[in-house]
């Protein structure tokens, strides 16, 4: 396939600000994920790192991306704020213990073999949040063309990503957010956990 201008680190940037992600990721950030002062977080597929804006000071945070220049780029912007790996987020090993793992937008760019070795790498933590685009019943034709056209060949609906993160998480719920974009574009937010409620 060739290379694209969002395999840049700029251009992937420029893309998310036209589409409306950063508004996005703040709902996401802030009113699912709740992460507070003092937790360790660790950002599976976290690209340049923008999750870590909207959390909070004192966050333990480890953002683990396969893409090089995401990675420097997030480096580059957060400086000694956290911790940037470069490295694939389906075969990486934490260190020690997490309060929360955290997926923006990349189990879709996962088969459900590789899926399930990213959720298995997010068992280092007792809850897992994640956002993916989901198709939604009636959705409108735009958005099941955006959807067709995304990067990601592994957009599933609400009840195939609840049977993936349940072979990690046993306890799982999920909401469907429709308009966080600026485009037509449903995500479905799944809250894993390891017991209790969700």
């Amino acid at each position: 396939m060739p290379p694209s201008v969002l395999d840049l680190a700029r251009g992937f940037e420029l893309y998310q600000g036209l589409v409306g992600a950063s508004g996005s990721k703040r709902r996401f950030v802030e009113g699912f994920v709740r992460p507070r002062p003092g937790d360790r977080v660790l950002d599976l597929g976290c690209g340049t790192g923008a999750l870590l804006g909207f959390m909070p000071e004192g966050v333990e945070y480890v953002g683990v991306d396969v893409d090089e220049r995401y990675i420097a780029a997030a480096r580059n912007r957060y400086g000694t704020r956290a911790e940037f790996v470069c490295a694939d987020g389906t075969s990486y090993r934490p260190e020690g213990t997490y309060d929360l793992a955290v997926a923006y937008g990349v189990l879709h760019h996962l088969d459900d073999a590789q899926a399930r070795s990213l959720l298995g790498v997010a068992k280092a933590a007792s809850r897992f949040v994640a956002a993916e685009p989901c198709t939604a019943p009636g959705s409108a034709m735009l958005e099941r063309w955006v959807m067709a056209h995304d990067r990601g060949r592994f957009i599933r609906d609400e009840g195939a990503y609840l049977d993936l993160v349940r072979t990690a998480f046993p306890q799982v719920s999920a909401e469907l957010v429709p308009g966080t974009y600026r485009i037509p574009f449903t995500l479905v937010v799944l809250d894993g956990r390891a017991g209790g409620a969700p």
